[in-house]
C-alpha cells in the first residue's frame, strides 16, 4: 500500500539518492583491501652482520590491490576502476631509525638503493610502510586522481644482527 505524506498525499516512489562520479570512488577507495608490504632483507636468512650495510626491499604479498594493479568494481551506481598512482615507503630498521617516506622501493645487492648499516647486535623487527595515492576512472573514461592517501603499515620481519669476529689461533 502506498504510503501516504503528512500532507495526505499519496506518495508511489521513493526517492533514491545519488551519488557522484568522485563519491563513487571515494567509497571504492576507501573500502579497497591493499595489500601489505614485506620487506625483502639482503643477505638472505634474515641475519647480516654489524658494520656491513644490509639491503632493504618492498615486497607485495597476492592478497589485495598492490601498488600497479587495479580493480573494477560497481559501487554506488557506478562502474569504477580504481588503481594505486604512486607510493611512498617509510622503512623502520628496528634499532630506532628509520628512512622516508620516499619513492624508492628498495633493491637487492649492489644496486638497491634502500640500505642501513646496524651499529649494535641484536633481534630487531624491521617493517616497511607505503603510503598510496590513487586514480580512478569510471566506465572505462580518463584517469582522475582520488583526494587523499592510505597509508598501509607493513607485516614485521625480524631480522637478526650479529658481530663478526675474527679469532687469530695459536
Amino acid at each position: 500500500m502506498p504510503a501516504a505524506s503528512p500532507q495526505g498525499e499519496t506518495v508511489n516512489q521513493v526517492a533514491v539518492p545519488t551519488y557522484t562520479p568522485e563519491e563513487a570512488a571515494a567509497q571504492a577507495w576507501t573500502t579497497q583491501i591493499f595489500t601489505k608490504p614485506g620487506v625483502d632483507i639482503r643477505p638472505v636468512g634474515n641475519t647480516t652482520l654489524t658494520g656491513l650495510p644490509t639491503y632493504f626491499r618492498a615486497a607485495f604479498g597476492a592478497e589485495g590491490l598492490a601498488p600497479g594493479e587495479s580493480v573494477t568494481t560497481t559501487v554506488l551506481g557506478h562502474t569504477v576502476t580504481i588503481r594505486p598512482a604512486s607510493a611512498l615507503y617509510t622503512y623502520h630498521y628496528g634499532d630506532g631509525t628509520n628512512h622516508g617516506p620516499t619513492p624508492d622501493p628498495g633493491g637487492v645487492y649492489p644496486s638497491g638503493g634502500v640500505t642501513h648499516t646496524y651499529a649494535r647486535k641484536g633481534a630487531v623487527n624491521t617493517r616497511i610502510d607505503v603510503t598510496l595515492t590513487g586514480e580512478f576512472r569510471i566506465g572505462g573514461g580518463a584517469w582522475q586522481p582520488i583526494p587523499g592517501s592510505t597509508t598501509v603499515a607493513g607485516t614485521p620481519e625480524q631480522l637478526t644482527v650479529a658481530i663478526l669476529q675474527s679469532r687469530l689461533h695459536h
